[in-house]
């Protein structure tokens, strides 16, 4: 199953989140207990170091909801912006590799307020 794309906009000096359910082909909640979660943002693909890393929240009541929150934009997005990026979020079952669930270009929006 090829990413979902999302492309998203991060503001300089607030806080992202982005929530979702992952439904499988029947529309029934993936279950989640032990899988892990991460996702990062990055000048591009190839790039080795992350602008930003997102802290992924996973619920293992079988509800398949995934909370991801970019905290801390302040700093990552005012050193880029102007400049691509783009991101991705994977999460990775207790058996087996890492599943690339959604992808996508960031905008990044600088701040007037300091």
């Amino acid at each position: 199953m090829p990413a979902a794309i999302k492309n998203i906009t991060l503001e300089a000096g607030a806080s992202y989140q982005l929530e979702f359910r992952w439904l499988d082909s029947e529309e029934a909640p993936t279950p989640l207990e032990g899988y892990t979660a991460a996702a990062q943002v990055r000048e591009g693909f190839t790039s080795t170091r992350p602008l930003l890393t997102f802290s992924i929240e996973l619920e293992d009541e079988g509800t398949g909801f995934v909370r991801a929150t970019a905290e801390q934009t302040r700093t990552a997005v005012a050193a880029a912006v102007g400049r691509e990026a783009v991101w991705d979020l994977e999460l990775t079952p207790p058996e087996g590799g890492p599943i690339r669930l959604l992808k996508g270009k960031v905008h990044l929006s600088p701040e007037a307020t300091k």
